[in-house]
């Protein structure tokens, strides 16, 4: 049986793919890139690339899935979007006390490419704007600790006012970022419960984040950029 293998980038405009067979023979093939679901751009392209040799997945598709040694994804829609500024306009909860969390970002980085005049002189450095503004962040009461133990429980009140103040900033998603939550994601988790049913009574459709999820690794930094 023939072993493939196949590569796929999905760019801002085309989602290209590439598919080799074990002799060293080649096709590509390309598509649109849907960026609402991008398998349906990988899919298309394959099918594409496929063409070449008188194949589709609808015909062989089973026999090519099953005989792939390798695949391989690469695409640029998060950094489009990052770049851009494009994406859903997010709104933010965290552990009371941490809401400049996206806002402080990380010292080390903001100096990549500054020149020693820009280091010494902060007051004249410009930052780039956050991913989410200040004013779509929201601190609620609740903690974790480092081994996963409940310290304060959750103050649902809270989470239910945050959602609604950022319901009514208009917000199409929301991410939940709680302190120590890849030990223990039930806060977050509860948070969730609470959102939704906050968005469902407002007849809303918001997409929702948990950093215990996404990203379940320590500095909260890190994790919160990433659920963002």
């Amino acid at each position: 049986m023939t072993r493939y293998l196949f590569a796929s980038d999905a760019g801002g405009t085309m989602t290209d793919v590439i598919v080799v067979d074990e002799e060293g023979r080649f096709v590509i093939g390309k598509a649109p890139t849907t960026r609402h679901d991008e398998s349906i751009g990988y899919m298309e392209s394959l099918d594409d690339a496929l063409g070449y040799w008188g194949m589709s997945l609808e015909k062989d598709g089973k026999q090519v899935c099953s005989s792939t040694e390798t695949a391989i994804y690469t695409g640029t829609a998060m950094l489009n979007t990052t770049i851009n500024r494009d994406g859903l306009k997010t709104g933010l909860i965290v552990t009371r006390g941490f809401e400049d969390i996206i806002v402080q970002g990380r010292g080390r980085q903001s100096f990549i490419g500054a020149d020693w005049s820009e280091i010494t002189h902060m007051l004249y450095r410009k930052h780039a704007e956050p991913l989410v503004p200040r004013r779509l962040t929201r601190g609620v009461t609740e903690r974790i600790d480092m081994f996963g133990n409940p310290v304060i429980p959750i103050y649902e009140h809270e989470v239910r006012r945050a959602v609604e103040e950022l319901l009514d900033e208009g917000i199409e998603s929301l991410a939940i970022v709680f302190l120590y939550s890849f030990t223990n994601p039930a806060h977050e988790q509860r948070a969730r419960e609470i959102a939704e049913e906050v968005i469902a009574e407002r007849g809303a459709t918001v997409q929702i984040s948990l950093s215990s999820e996404v990203a379940p690794v320590q500095r909260e930094i890190s994790r919160a950029n990433a659920t963002v």
